[in-house]
């Protein structure tokens, strides 16, 4: 049987080929791998019980639900809108399309979905006013995970003394909530008081 032949290269063509067939073949680009956290070694020897073993951290956050929840800007017309910084300290509200600066007034935001609509929404105003609204006992404060730690602090210290001692004579922490700056996303804040070596106390919220 007769196998066909393409047409015969020669000269430089042919040099070419064979240096091509002889480097390897590009690698494709490998997926991004999530972060596996940093390695470190645990030791642990208390109570009769001695271990050492390799481990990995990372910092725990809400990054998670920040990335789940996508939030898009638009114009009165339908625009998608870019919030940039425009110089060293102007931030302005740039449609994608047009490149023309929207009020910050006429922005409309919308929270994508999982099926891909779209649906209007509000974001949260910076909280004004702290109500504490219920009491934990202060051992539930290792349920939650913070995201931030705060120090809060006024001009009428004997006022904010009423809350620590009783906070601290109680055993409870007191729960908020709480919105560090204008956006989408709203937290717990644990209100709880932090005694001083000299008797005084501060009190600390974490969100």
């Amino acid at each position: 049987m007769t196998v066909p032949h393409g047409p015969k290269l020669v000269g430089k063509k042919r040099k070419a080929l064979v240096t091509a067939l002889a480097e390897p073949a590009p690698p494709e680009a490998a997926a991004a791998k999530p972060f596996a956290g940093f390695r470190a070694k645990l030791n642990f020897d208390h109570g009769g019980i001695a271990v050492t073993t390799d481990v990995r951290y990372m910092r725990m956050t809400d990054k998670d639900i920040a990335e789940k929840l996508k939030i898009v800007i638009r114009s009165p017309t339908g625009g998608l809108v870019e919030h940039r910084k425009i110089g060293e300290y102007h931030f302005a509200y740039i449609e994608v399309d047009t490149g023309k600066e929207i009020p910050a007034s006429q922005v409309r935001y919308f929270q994508v979905m999982p099926d891909g609509s779209e649906t209007e929404v509000t974001p949260f105003e910076k909280t004004k006013e702290l109500t504490i609204h219920k009491l934990l006992d202060r051992e539930q404060l290792e349920n939650y995970l913070p995201d931030s730690f705060y120090e809060v602090w006024g001009p009428m210290p004997s006022q904010l003394w009423k809350i620590a001692e009783y906070l601290e004579n109680n055993d409870k922490v007191g729960v908020c909530r709480f919105v560090a700056s204008k956006g989408f996303k709203d937290y717990y804040g644990i209100i709880y008081p932090v005694k001083k070596e000299d008797g005084s106390f501060i009190l600390c919220c974490v969100a």
